[in-house]
């Protein structure tokens, strides 16, 4: 019984886009993956090869569906999309160059740098709504799966990969980017741990 709740658990980030690469403000625009984002989700996919899935929950934006996608391929895993495991909304900040941003507002870009949940952009999402969203939604789901064996990998952007992994590493949230880290994690999660965490979120899924 014990084995049977005990989720192994596979968090990767979803092949970067033009504007990774331009180092532009992303947040919560919907982007493909570029030629670069392509090669990372080949390493990915390089990584784990072998290795059987039962499910990839992934966010609803098109790189982190593509890259569900070639991971789903490889482990014959089916894909899921869920809607609240989209990026924190950054608003005004959204496709403005990180240079262009420090020049204007060089308090607040360095503040969001050091810790980006003290920030809340222009018409952007408050850090801890975001939060909220992106725990319950993904306990809410993993709750629903019968059986967690062989394996379940999580694919989302950075912020909402560096959010899923601050929770199951216990880690405090300031230290997001750190967590946002483009490599593979591996965690163990039981349903007991799972227990209450939907009712934290303060959004559906």
């Amino acid at each position: 019984m014990a084995k049977s709740n005990l989720f192994r658990l596979l968090v990767l980030r979803a092949g970067g886009s033009a504007w990774d690469r331009e180092r532009r403000i992303v947040g919560a625009t919907d982007l493909p993956m570029d030629d670069a984002g392509r090669d990372e989700v080949g390493r990915e996919v390089e990584a784990i090869e072998g290795q059987k899935l039962g499910v990839v929950l992934c966010a609803p934006d098109e790189a982190s569906r593509a890259t569900a996608a070639a991971i789903a391929e490889a482990t014959g895993a089916k894909v899921k999309a869920l809607p609240a495991l989209k990026e924190i909304g950054m608003g005004l900040w959204e496709g403005v160059l990180g240079a262009d941003l420090e020049a204007r507002c060089p308090s607040s870009y360095r503040q969001w740098l050091d810790d980006p949940t003290s920030v809340r952009s222009p018409e952007g999402e408050a850090f801890s709504d975001g939060e909220d969203r992106i725990v319950g939604a993904l306990a809410r789901a993993l709750e629903k799966i019968k059986s967690p064996e062989p394996g379940v990998a999580i694919v989302a952007r950075p912020s909402a990969a560096g959010v899923v992994r601050c929770w199951l590493q216990d880690r405090d949230s300031s230290e997001l980017w750190e967590a946002a880290e483009p490599t593979l994690t591996r965690h163990e999660l039981t349903r007991a741990d799972l227990a209450g965490v939907h009712e934290r979120s303060r959004a559906g899924a």
